[in-house]
Formats: structure tokens, sequence, C-alpha cells
């Protein structure tokens, strides 16, 4: 990876390279949004066609923590 020289003499990574980092850390974090996003709206779905009250409540219980990372 290309570095550059500070002030002081130290090696630098360039900011390209934090650029290309930070893009792709935004990039993950809006697809994980939208995933969450998506799970808010599938999980009533789910809960309603779920067979055993065990699961309904195992779904429902997912979908409040869901809901609390969306915000």
């Amino acid at each position: 990876m290309p570095s550059t020289k500070t002030q002081n003499g130290k090696v630098a990574p360039k900011s390209d390279a934090a650029d290309d980092l930070r893009a792709l850390f935004e990039e993950q974090l809006k697809d994980i949004y939208w995933a969450e996003k998506a799970l808010t709206k599938a999980l009533p779905k789910m809960a309603k066609n779920a067979t055993s009250e065990e699961l309904v409540a195992a779904i429902n219980d997912h979908l409040e923590v869901t809901k609390a990372q969306v915000e």
C-alpha cells in the first residue's frame, strides 16, 4: 500500500486507502440497515403464519430487537 511521510517523518498511509475503507464501511452499514428494515416487515408475517406459540413468541421478541436496532 502506498504511503507518505508526515511532518515528523513518520510514514502514514495514503488517505485514498482510508477513504476507500470508509466508503466500504458506509456501504456495508447501508446494506445492514436495509436488511434490518426488511426484517421489520417480514417478521410480523412470519409470526402470523407460525404454528406454535413458542415460535410466535421468539419471532415477536426478535422483531422488538430488530426495531430497536433500526432506530
